[in-house]
């Protein structure tokens, strides 16, 4: 995960608010937990089928929890916005 690139996206795009840390910090122990790069499963060019295997490999509990998938998309949005760039 390009924490720095985001971090740095979220503070120039007026974007870093009172959750991006926390969510920063969620995004990294989804990673550890399930032991990825969240960057693999960026669905580019419309593939989602990366979608659905990181969300195969979710436990129930990460599944289900809303801030932590709020946090996985608003990351996917930053990283398909760079390839349009």
């Amino acid at each position: 995960m390009n924490v720095e690139g985001y971090q740095s996206y979220l503070e120039h795009s007026g974007k870093w608010d009172a959750f991006a840390g926390n969510e920063i910090q969620k995004l990294l122990k989804l990673e550890k937990d399930l032991q990825i790069d969240l960057d693999d499963y960026i669905p580019y060019n419309g593939d989602y089928s990366l979608v659905d295997k990181l969300n195969g490999m979710m436990s129930d509990e990460m599944r289900y929890n809303e801030p932590l998938h709020f946090a996985i998309n608003r990351y996917m949005v930053y990283r398909l916005s760079e390839t349009e760039e």
